[in-house]
């Protein structure tokens, strides 16, 4: 049955956006733009009144909520993002500058989550590695 023939796609989850930095979760917002409107001045505060790069790179995230599925994009990747996508330049945010294209916003949290599991699977590897040489060595 074609959808002509009254067959429906299948409803696509809505998105929406929480702004999490250092434990304190702002959101949800409709739109990527303005949780990062709402992210980046929350990180200049923070990074003005002294903290850690450890905070920075774990506790400093957007949040992509789809459904039942939550995704972070971490600092570094929100910041580059938002340059490539127009949504900052130079560090300042665009304030005409258009929302991303779904697709793209999603594609970006995709990516970002499949390089973080990535780097996790690298770090256990290399852990194992480490154990099992050190095991091998006391033989």
């Amino acid at each position: 049955m074609t959808r002509e023939q009254g067959k429906t796609a299948p409803a696509v989850p809505q998105m929406s956006f929480v702004s999490c930095v250092q434990w304190n979760d702002e959101g949800p917002f409709s739109t990527f733009k303005d949780a990062l409107a709402n992210f980046m001045p929350r990180m200049r505060k923070l990074v003005q009144d002294g903290t850690s790069l450890q905070v920075i790179e774990t506790l400093c995230y957007i949040e992509l909520k789809s459904g039942e599925h939550q995704v972070p994009l971490f600092f570094y990747d929100v910041r580059d993002f938002a340059h490539q996508a127009g949504l900052m330049k130079d560090g300042q945010l665009v304030e005409d500058a258009p929302e991303p294209d779904a697709g793209a916003i999603g594609k970006v949290f995709a990516v970002s989550l499949l390089m973080g599991e990535a780097e996790m699977l690298v770090r256990d590897t290399e852990r194992k590695l480490a154990n099992l040489a050190a095991a091998s060595s006391r033989l």
